[in-house]
């Protein structure tokens, strides 16, 4: 994700944990994702539940993987269901361009060892 981008999500969405040692990197996904994580920032902490920090948010597999931290074992339940429906959304958004992935487009491909994007 482009620095502007990074920039402006740590700045309005305290919820992205900027100090945890996973954000060194940034955020380790491409510019096309970036609504995808902005809804992240701006919804999670509707959830309520104590502690809740996103600690890293990465690509895996053609797929958003959101990490995340929090006080109470008693609330992953309820976490994973809040962050499964949006990693279902991202398998099939571009993470290059941010459109419906299109199997005719090499940028929407997901990469693999044998088959890398160019």
């Amino acid at each position: 994700m482009t620095p502007e981008k990074e920039e402006f999500l740590f700045r309005n969405y305290p919820i992205f944990d900027r100090k945890h040692e996973r954000f060194e990197t940034g955020f380790n996904c491409e510019d096309g994702w970036f609504d995808l994580v902005e809804f992240v920032g701006q919804w999670l902490p509707f959830a309520r539940i104590p502690g809740l920090k996103v600690i890293g948010i990465k690509e895996k597999f053609g797929r958003i993987v959101i990490d995340v931290e929090f006080t109470d074992e008693e609330d992953e339940f309820k976490i994973n269901l809040l962050l499964e429906g949006i990693m279902e959304d991202s398998a099939s958004i571009c993470e290059r361009c941010g459109e419906d992935k299109d199997s005719q487009k090499d940028h929407c491909k997901p990469m693999n060892a044998l088959h890398p994007r160019q």
